[in-house]
């Protein structure tokens, strides 16, 4: 089984600080598993995952987040 996912900022709110402040911050992951089945036909599952996230901060020069 194969798994990749993707993460999108949906909303964040930045401030004139050097970090960016994030009060709710929603991450929507796609995550597409490929399973081999013993006949040899691949079967796709695809779900979506939400993530909401409290009070994280965003480093600009980063890029990484810190929660």
């Amino acid at each position: 089984m194969a798994n990749s996912g993707s993460f999108q900022v949906l909303t964040e709110l930045e401030t004139p600080a050097d970090h960016t402040l994030v009060t709710n911050v929603i991450f929507i992951s796609r995550v597409v598993s490929i399973v081999q089945l013993t006949d040899g036909i691949q079967r796709y599952q695809s779900s979506i995952i939400i993530h909401i996230l409290h009070g994280g901060t965003k480093d600009k020069s980063t890029g990484h987040w810190a929660f």
